[in-house]
């Protein structure tokens, strides 16, 4: 399993389940835990806000890839209102297949109040975001 790393020179936030960055308009967050709980959705909120500071709302890029399971309160804390004043989109970035089959059927019936797709690859998550980056300094 691979983890998103950040570049060279990036102020890097950790976390107790991961760490997060901001770099080219995008919020980046790994997870490195396998259970995640609400406290640990609540820590990720709060490194959040730090990380955009002045900024609106700006793409994250999610990386679940350790992740094997997630309490229903931080699933549906994840994906609520209050998320969407702080995240314009967001991709999440899975490994396996029951994972991309139950993160989607947890999508279509939660329905985000913001555009949220689930990857297979960095590459093709960042192009998804593009559209939606912070161009605010």
């Amino acid at each position: 399993m691979s983890v998103l790393v950040p570049p060279p020179g990036v102020e890097v936030f950790p976390w107790s389940g991961g760490r997060s960055w901001f770099h080219e308009g995008i919020v980046f967050q790994t997870i490195v835990i396998p259970r995640v709980e609400v406290d640990h959705v609540v820590e990720l909120e709060e490194v959040s806000l730090r990380l955009i500071g002045e900024r609106k709302r700006v793409p994250a890029l999610v990386d679940v890839r350790a992740v094997r399971w997630a309490s229903s309160a931080a699933r549906v804390r994840g994906g609520n209102a209050i998320q969407s004043e702080v995240r314009s989109a967001v991709a999440l970035l899975v490994e396996s297949p029951v994972t991309r089959m139950v993160g989607s059927i947890f999508i279509r019936v939660s329905s985000p109040p913001m555009p949220t797709r689930l990857f297979d690859t960095e590459g093709a998550a960042l192009a998804w975001l593009q559209p939606y980056r912070s161009v605010e300094p």
